[in-house]
């Protein structure tokens, strides 16, 4: 297979996952985690052989350098986007926004590649740079697919901690005389934290 070919191969997978999460709705929180985990692997494995690989080989000819280097911007906006959805729950309004932001950048990004970027490849290369490109763009996939699977748990892993402690929630209260905060009222700030159950029972033994 030739790099374009599997470049483009890459696009259909990533635009089918795109698809799914799109109709997921804020209620939908494990089809969520895990369409996203796959989105995440699948666009972080396609950059990585395209800036390795794909673009140096572009990036030289005239016709295609202008376009490659705005295809490296392209790639660090959604590297952002999908580091700050990670570090959010998937049923919350900021997710589902980022989430819209980052479909409209990757389809975006998407298009520019395949009409110019690829139509230029196809012109300043031969068949035989671009089965050569493929080959060697098919081995590095193969061999970050392999290193991938812990990866893939680590970040799941992760992800179902911050979902079973939840965010941080502090709360201000006002104790003193009257309602309305008069003479002598002190506020007392009370901050409750995220706290594993082994640490709770540590707590309570010295407590009481």
């Amino acid at each position: 297979m030739n790099a374009l070919e599997l470049l483009k191969n890459d696009h259909q997978k990533v635009s089918g996952i795109l698809d799914k999460l799109g109709q997921t709705t804020e209620r939908a929180l494990k089809t969520r985690d895990d369409l996203f985990i796959r989105l995440k692997e699948e666009l972080e494995l396609h950059a990585q052989v395209e800036e390795r690989i794909f673009y140096p080989a572009v990036e030289s000819e005239s016709k295609t350098r202008a376009e490659t280097l705005e295809a490296y911007e392209q790639h660090d906006v959604v590297k952002r986007l999908l580091d700050e959805m990670s570090e959010l729950p998937v049923d919350s309004e900021r997710w589902t926004a980022k989430l819209r932001v980052l479909i409209d950048s990757v389809e975006g990004h998407i298009k520019m590649e395949e009409s110019e970027i690829f139509a230029g490849a196809a012109e300043v290369l031969t068949e035989e740079q671009l089965d050569d490109l493929g080959a060697r763009m098919e081995a590095e996939k193969q061999r970050r697919q392999n290193e991938g699977p812990a990866e893939s748990a680590r970040f799941a892993a992760a992800r179902g901690r911050r979902a079973e402690f939840g965010e941080a929630e502090v709360r201000v209260e006002s104790r003193g005389r009257g309602a309305r905060g008069r003479q002598g009222s002190r506020p007392v700030f009370a901050a409750q934290l995220p706290c594993p159950p082994i640490v709770r029972g540590f707590i309570r033994r010295i407590c009481g």
